[in-house]
């Protein structure tokens, strides 16, 4: 059998009261069962909540002689969730009471085990690098189990404490592929809700300097006001040092109510020397955007400390004046 036909016969078979003689119908085709299985959960998850009962029934066939209980549901959908990558699909699952249950369960435990492990291993671990690497791997296998309980409907009291050792270890390792996997897992209320909870700590890290952009995603995407003056205050800072690590600051994979360009022009300003400040002032003081006064005002700032001659700073500030630029206000970055 072709794998279009199976798939029809095994939709048939989900989706309906017909019967299928499902040990004929798979044979020796496991792989090719358990593969289309996944394309029917993943094309049709919303449909199958309510027909859990032949998933499984499809799942004692793949898993018959495989070391897996199939007289147990839980053990059975556990097992392919894993074997499939099915995690992001795994709310199939969530309107079978007894089903969604055992499965919250076993996840719930296989995190507190993880999270065990991880202590064990900073105790006997010397090295923080090889740590970071064990954590690196436990921060993979946390965001999948994470991702299963929030397709099953946990609630942020339910994943809170786990959640914590989660973030503590983004923070450890703190890779921009980490933190961007991290807020992948915002689509669930859950978990924005824990963001929320937590934002105070990470601004405070990003200030300083302890944790990549790509943390503030989340925040800065949902143009929270706090965060985005924190990144352009953060970003005026940087690039008075050197516009090189500016220019990786913009770089990074986070959304903003601003285009790269006009990030990039600010950090140049903000960078500027003294022979450089006219021409890349102009396009700001010709701006009508409230958020273009908010980068005059802060390299006013910035300019007042010592780097520009009273006579240039006095000529800044008077440009800005006879513009009517308004003065500095943190929510004029959404305007």
């Amino acid at each position: 059998m072709d794998k279009d036909e199976l798939k029809k016969t095994l939709r048939e078979f989900l989706l309906t009261d017909c019967e299928t003689d499902l040990t004929s119908l798979i044979g020796e085709e496991r792989k090719l069962a358990s593969d289309t299985l996944k394309e029917l959960i993943t094309e049709q998850k919303k449909e199958l909540t309510d027909h859990t009962d032949k998933i499984i029934s499809v799942l004692a066939v793949i898993y018959i002689d495989s070391g897996v209980d199939t007289q147990d549901p839980v053990q059975l959908m556990y097992r392919y969730i894993a074997d499939a990558y099915l995690y992001k699909e795994s709310g199939v699952c969530s309107k079978d009471d007894l089903l969604c249950g055992g499965l919250k369960n076993r996840y719930l435990f296989d995190l507190i085990e993880k999270v065990r492990f991880a202590k064990m291993q900073r105790e006997s671990l010397r090295d923080t690098a090889s740590y970071n690497r064990h954590i690196e791997k436990a921060i993979s296998d946390m965001r999948n189990d994470l991702t299963v309980l929030f397709e099953l409907q946990c609630t942020l009291e339910e994943t809170e404490s786990v959640l914590e050792k989660y973030l503590e270890y983004n923070i450890n390792v703190n890779t921009a592929r980490n933190w961007l996997k991290l807020n992948g897992l915002a689509k669930y209320e859950p978990f924005r809700s824990f963001l929320v909870k937590s934002k105070p700590q990470l601004l405070n890290l990003f200030k300083r300097g302890s944790i990549r952009p790509e943390a503030l995603k989340y925040f800065i995407e949902t143009k929270d006001v706090e965060s985005i003056d924190l990144y352009m205050n953060t970003l005026a800072e940087t690039a008075v040092e050197t516009l090189e690590k500016a220019s990786e600051m913009i770089s990074s994979d986070v959304c903003f109510p601003f285009d790269e360009a006009f990030l990039l022009s600010a950090a140049k300003l903000f960078a500027a020397a003294p022979s450089d400040v006219d021409a890349l002032i102009e396009p700001f003081l010709a701006s009508e955007k409230e958020a273009a006064g908010n980068v005059l005002r802060l390299s006013e700032k910035l300019f007042a400390e010592d780097r520009l001659h009273a006579d240039q700073l006095a000529q800044i500030g008077k440009a800005i004046e006879e513009h009517h630029v308004l003065a500095y206000d943190a929510a004029n970055w959404l305007r």
